[in-house]
């Protein structure tokens, strides 16, 4: 992370204006994500449940089956660099800060719809 900044000037100023080279955005990733993602689904599927069957008792109800279920994803872009070369294009001065890149978090959310069947 400390040279990231520094990699990226590098990436963009290496041929100049003809680089070619835009950074737009830096997104993060988890390589065990998905593991935590399971993890997720599972809890939010326990909580709607448990939710579920507070309400069915209110109600003087009982749930006979869970009828279906539909998982919802949420996503959530990572941290933009801010981009020192945007000023330096622009024709401010050639010694402009170099760019700093943000360490980024990953937010792993579950949301699941259920429909029960009750008697």
């Amino acid at each position: 992370m400390d040279d990231a900044g520094a990699f990226l000037d590098a990436m963009v100023t290496s041929q100049g204006d003809s680089s070619g080279i835009n950074v737009q955005n830096i997104s993060w990733d988890y390589d065990k994500k998905e593991v935590l993602e399971r993890e997720a689904l599972a809890e939010a599927i326990q909580e709607a449940r448990a939710k579920a069957n507070e309400m069915a008792k209110s109600a003087g109800v009982e749930i006979r089956a869970v009828h279906k279920i539909q998982p919802a994803g949420e996503h959530s872009p990572g941290p933009r660099p801010l981009m020192a070369m945007a000023e330096m294009k622009m024709g401010r001065d050639s010694a402009a800060p170099p760019t700093e890149v943000a360490s980024g978090q990953i937010q792993v959310r579950a949301h699941v719809s259920m429909e029960f069947e009750i008697q």
